[in-house]
């Protein structure tokens, strides 16, 4: 979990797999896949009011797929990251563009767009998901092409309404 972030924090348990969800000062500040290695190693914290409203939110979403962005949430990041997180936050639900797309809207490159998706600390509220390869699925969360947590991306992209697509 990041250093930035509290230990105010709850475990739900979603279709695609356990999820931490941090806050701190008020706001969500990380969301921890089941892949991570520390998410089972501290106490389960409900006693921020804003947790219980996340995850209500998120239950929702996974019953229904529901723009999130609206959750108050502070991620940590270099001034590049925070940009391409706010650029994804703009990505109607529904919606997919590519690394190269999205880059060319903020004057960089793929790749690099790619690294601050690959650093996003609040998956799913920053729907970094729904950046995509030109050839395909791309990659999520640190993997690429193939594997646990790109089928997660699948999966969201599925909910979403991309059945066509991947």
């Amino acid at each position: 979990m990041s250093q930035n972030c509290s230990s105010q924090w709850r475990v739900i348990h979603p279709p695609i797999g356990p999820l931490r969800i941090a806050v701190a000062e008020g706001k969500i500040c990380q969301i921890d896949f089941h892949w991570e290695e520390s998410l089972a190693e501290a106490v389960d914290n409900r006693e921020e009011p804003l947790l219980k409203t996340v995850e209500q939110r998120l239950e929702a979403y996974f019953q229904s797929p529901i723009a999130l962005q609206s959750i108050p949430h502070q991620p940590v990041g270099t001034p590049f990251q925070r940009e391409v997180w706010q650029a994804l936050c703009e990505i109607p639900l529904g919606e997919v563009l590519t690394y190269g797309a999205l880059a060319k809207k903020l004057g960089s490159s793929p790749r690099a767009v790619g690294g601050a998706c690959r650093n996003n600390p609040i998956p799913l509220i920053i729907p970094c998901h729904r950046v995509v390869s030109k050839s395909g699925i791309g990659g999520f969360s640190g993997q690429w092409g193939a594997g646990e947590r790109v089928n997660v991306k699948q999966w969201l992209l599925r909910h979403e309404g991309h059945l066509s697509l991947f």
